[in-house]
């Protein structure tokens, strides 16, 4: 083309071939790795290993990047309709707790034992108010709203696990607001918002 440089040109000719060539190309990248996959997986293991810092940065990009929420939904769409969940949720069921599991529940219960009474007391207080098909109808919505806006969060008015205070998990303690706003609250609890909810 008029005006165009030799670097400019060179990179037109190569995206055209590349066009032209695609399946072929797909072809030879796939051969060459399977050629050199030890060389490519040791060279990514030690860059893992010489820049963590890079390599959880990237990760955590990815995952708030557009392409990495819709690669999440994707894949949780894929385990519930591979019936992953509810067959997890059997297996558990199904096999007893061993024994190192529970001698390990034990030593972090007491090694965390103010923890360890407020989820005692949470999971009480949960079985105690169960919710209702209708109301977790409802709360599924307020979850699936904030999966498609990003930028919302959904919010226990009264704190789960606040630090005076523990709030149940069922719909008239929960509210969508912005992310930023969820975020200066913390699990911090205002009366006054409360009553104004209630």
């Amino acid at each position: 083309m008029i005006g165009e440089t030799i670097t400019e040109r060179k990179l037109r000719k190569r995206r055209e071939w590349y066009a032209r060539n695609k399946e072929r190309e797909a072809e030879r990248y796939v051969r060459d790795y399977l050629k050199h996959r030890k060389e490519h997986l040791a060279r990514s293991r030690k860059y893992r290993e010489d820049s963590p810092d890079k390599v959880k940065l990237a990760k955590q990009e990815y995952t708030i990047s557009e392409k990495g929420k819709a690669a999440k939904l994707r894949d949780e769409a894929k385990y519930k309709a591979s019936g992953g969940r509810a067959a997890a949720e059997k297996r558990r069921e199904s096999r007893p707790i061993s024994g190192a599991r529970i001698a390990a529940r034990k030593r972090w219960a007491a090694r965390n034992k103010w923890y360890a009474a407020a989820d005692r007391a949470q999971r009480r207080m949960l079985a105690k108010y169960p919710v209702s098909a209708a109301d977790k109808v409802e709360m599924d919505g307020m979850y699936l709203f904030c999966n498609i806006f990003p930028g919302f969060e959904v919010d226990h008015i009264i704190p789960v696990k606040g630090k005076n205070v523990c709030g149940l998990h069922v719909l008239k303690n929960l509210q969508v607001i912005p992310r930023s706003e969820n975020r200066r609250k913390g699990n911090s609890f205002c009366p006054a918002v409360a009553q104004l909810c209630a």
